[in-house]
């Protein structure tokens, strides 16, 4: 089997976490004969550099909580069983540990990666789009050249400041099969809000919705109808508005609202309350108020700038297990915790308080 990886340590490690798995004889034969195809089609071959770099680090909580939306697994356990394995196969690496003794982020290798895209796109599982890289192709890659997304259920697309044109041509198409759609942009974008924001009606079977540093602009109430949505996150980009009609993602299971200049209006909030899957909430800055979903396990508080002490009405939480109080999340003088409080609390964060 050694022959076939030409001699790249990644390919061999790959190799041994997956031989150390198997038990008799048949497992390694079937191993061997499903081996060389997979080396092959991650064009392993002895020209190629071994000493390509790591890189594309996760954070396991979100990872986790993806899987879950994408409805992979059903619990947050399972997601990282699964995760653990991958780690014991060598197919992903740890890189940082927990306070809990659990992973906290990992890697995967670039060789990995483009194996792994190679064969999502062989699926029409997921399609991956490099605006930047469009637009620098010599080839002249246009969106007839990405129909293939039309089949497929999960679209990551990477930004950059002049997307418009090729990006709206392409999410112009109606796909009813789309299940998860993730922007990302180095720098708030100026073009993506009038490219993205019309088009999200399109995809009324989206589970997954998450915008990384994009300027999305005002949502409309039709964010309302997309209600088989699990994850939701605005993280990093600028919204004008809030959503009204956030309560009528009855499915939400994460929902990450620390968007620039994001305000939750106070009428907004017994709607988020009313979401009662909702388990994992991050809100935005200069947070005001002082009440909670009691559905919530975690709860992340970020310059929201809090006067009043929320121990009282966190330690209530029946279901809070990890509470991580950052960066000017409470600018009063005390806060006090009572001894029966926070009944299922495993993890406490309390960091940079300078008041």
């Amino acid at each position: 089997m050694l022959d076939y990886c030409g001699g790249l340590l990644l390919a061999i490690t790959m190799l041994g976490g997956l031989l150390s798995s198997k038990e008799t004889v048949d497992e390694w034969e079937t191993l061997q004969k499903n081996i060389k195809t997979l080396l092959r089609q991650g064009k392993i071959n002895k020209q190629e550099d071994s000493n390509l770099g790591v890189s594309w680090v996760f954070w396991t909580n979100e990872l986790c909580r993806l899987w879950m939306a994408e409805g992979f697994v059903s619990t947050k356990d399972a997601a990282y069983e699964c995760l653990c394995e991958l780690v014991q196969r060598c197919m992903v690496q740890v890189v940082e540990w927990g306070s809990t003794g659990r992973i906290k982020t990992c890697r995967i290798h670039d060789l990995m990666r483009d194996l792994c895209f190679s064969k999502a796109q062989e699926e029409n599982f997921l399609q991956a789009i490099d605006v930047k890289a469009i637009n620098s192709s010599s080839v002249g890659m246009t969106s007839k050249n990405l129909l293939s997304t039309n089949k497929v259920r999960k679209v990551a697309i990477y930004l950059n400041s002049n997307s418009g044109g090729e990006l709206l041509s392409l999410i112009k198409i109606k796909n009813a099969r789309l299940r998860s759609l993730i922007c990302f942009s180095p720098e708030l974008d100026t073009f993506s809000e009038q490219v993205m924001k019309p088009q999200l009606h399109r995809f009324h079977l989206l589970r997954v919705l998450k915008f990384e540093n994009v300027k999305v602009g005002k949502f409309s109430k039709e964010i309302g109808d997309l209600i088989h949505l699990r994850f939701f996150s605005l993280k990093d980009s600028l919204v004008e508005n809030s959503i009204s009609s956030i309560g009528n993602l009855k499915c939400l299971q994460t929902l990450d609202l620390r968007a620039s200049h994001y305000h939750i209006d106070k009428t907004q909030l017994p709607e988020i309350w009313k979401l009662e899957l909702l388990r994992h909430l991050y809100l935005p800055l200069y947070y005001e108020n002082s009440e909670f979903s009691p559905n919530l396990t975690k709860l992340t508080m970020v310059e929201t700038q809090l006067k009043d002490d929320p121990m009282p009405t966190l330690e209530r939480l029946p279901k809070l297990k990890i509470l991580l109080l950052g960066y000017d999340s409470f600018v009063g003088t005390e806060m006090v915790c009572s001894r029966k409080g926070f009944p299922y609390l495993e993890s406490l964060s309390i960091c940079d308080l300078y008041s």
